[in-house]
């Protein structure tokens, strides 16, 4: 009981921090891409009834790590996309959809919960997975993929100064399918899990020079969230090796409402607005955007996956694509347009009110094979893989996820490394 009011009052002070950020910073700051504050009094208030209603769900699903998924997803983009609805004063009919997803999703976690093999029973541990071959085999491949890389499209990134101008050097450079999922495979799949593994079991000597791969990687394009991936990874390491699921997510949320409150305060007595920016970016602006795209194609024709997984069989009906359209329209004077989105974005626009009935079962089926494959690893590890997944999750089409996003390529590391660890412990 003690556990869920601490839920309550932390995500309770991590939207009143967002709200702030929104009217003090983000309206602010950034008016001039239309991000401007047009506040309901009426539509606040409910949307904060919703909220409450919302985390009371939340706290329903039984199954240990459905629960810690879908507080992270909600974390990353359901507050956003309840907060400005009545911030920017977002249409009744695109918040309903919302909802309905939001609702959709957690209902179907609190039933598949309460089935009794999720019910997060203890499961024995692997004590550890450092010393298999995969890792070994895993880690000579992310060596030769960013030399690879390196040598094919070059260092652009001379300074932080420089990173639009790096990514408009990057994006001028022709990127095959192929080279596209070893960039995205060793960025936010292999690296990642290998500095993980590193600094899991202490191995810090190596965890130094995956971290070294991870700069080159990030040189070529001026990814921040490539490199900020490492940050979440230490930070989660040691809440997890010292609070279960539930308390480390209750300190994320702190921890983000104080950087939060940190970054205001900074933005109204300095000017500096990086921090600000930096939230904004990673937490409001994905959220927002969902209503970018719902708007958008509740006029236009969907894209049934023409822009993702089906483009090799039918052509977008939009030149330049959807998200490049997208973004002109909602942010004119951004210096690059390119409006990608994750989640009820990607899914109303390929396919309406049809994808946000349907696309929670296979999230929900995602959710379900990512717990049973975390099976058996301590609580750090499975915690931090599926931060990093849920996060891609929110900022990358499902499908893209699925592949280049590194779903599909998480799920055959961690059952491999299982599976050897398990037969040489035999």
């Amino acid at each position: 009981m003690q556990n869920k009011k601490n839920t309550l009052l932390c995500f309770i002070l991590y939207k009143t921090m967002l709200d702030l950020l929104f009217c003090k910073g983000t309206a602010v700051h950034f008016i001039y891409l239309n991000r401007i504050l047009d506040f309901n009094i009426t539509k606040y208030i409910v949307g904060w009834i919703i909220y409450l209603l919302i985390i009371h769900l939340i706290m329903k699903i039984n199954n240990n790590s459905l629960r810690f998924i879908i507080k992270i997803l909600f974390m990353l983009s359901g507050v956003a996309n309840i907060s400005v609805y009545g911030l920017r004063n977002y249409s009744n009919i695109h918040f309903l959809i919302v909802l309905c997803f939001w609702f959709l999703l957690i209902f179907l976690c609190v039933i598949a919960s309460k089935f009794r093999e999720f019910r997060g029973c203890e499961k024995k541990k692997i004590e550890n997975i450092s010393s298999n071959h995969v890792n070994t085999i895993f880690f000579i491949l992310s060596i030769l993929i960013t030399i690879y890389c390196i040598g094919k499209f070059g260092i652009n990134v001379s300074s932080f100064s420089n990173l639009y101008m790096a990514r408009e050097v990057f994006r001028s450079q022709h990127l095959s399918t192929i080279d596209s999922y070893l960039m995205s495979w060793n960025a936010t799949v292999i690296l990642p899990w290998l500095f993980l593994i590193a600094i899991d079991n202490k191995k810090y000597i190596r965890a130094c020079i995956v971290l070294l791969f991870a700069l080159l990687m990030f040189s070529m394009n001026g990814m921040k969230t490539w490199l900020l991936l490492y940050a979440i990874i230490i930070a989660l390491v040691f809440l997890t090796k010292r609070f279960n699921s539930d308390d480390s997510i209750n300190i994320v949320l702190l921890g983000l409402s104080l950087i939060t409150l940190v970054s205001v305060i900074l933005y109204i007595k300095t000017g500096d607005y990086n921090l600000v920016a930096l939230i904004d970016r990673s937490i409001i602006l994905p959220g927002e955007t969902n209503y970018y795209y719902l708007d958008f194609f509740s006029e236009h024709e969907y894209l049934y996956l023409r822009e993702s997984i089906f483009k090799v069989f039918g052509k977008s009906p939009y030149n330049p694509i959807s998200s490049i359209q997208i973004a002109k329209i909602n942010m004119a004077n951004a210096y690059y347009q390119n409006a990608t989105n994750g989640l009820i974005g990607d899914i109303y626009g390929n396919f309406g009110f049809l994808g946000i009935l349907t696309y929670p079962f296979m999230i929900l089926t995602c959710l379900i094979l990512l717990d049973k494959s975390t099976n058996k690893y301590n609580t750090t590890i499975r915690v931090v893989v599926m931060f990093i997944l849920m996060w891609m999750l929110v900022n990358t089409s499902f499908f893209t996820w699925i592949m280049t996003g590194g779903f599909l390529l998480y799920i055959i590391i961690l059952n491999v490394n299982k599976r050897l660890v398990l037969i040489f412990k035999k």
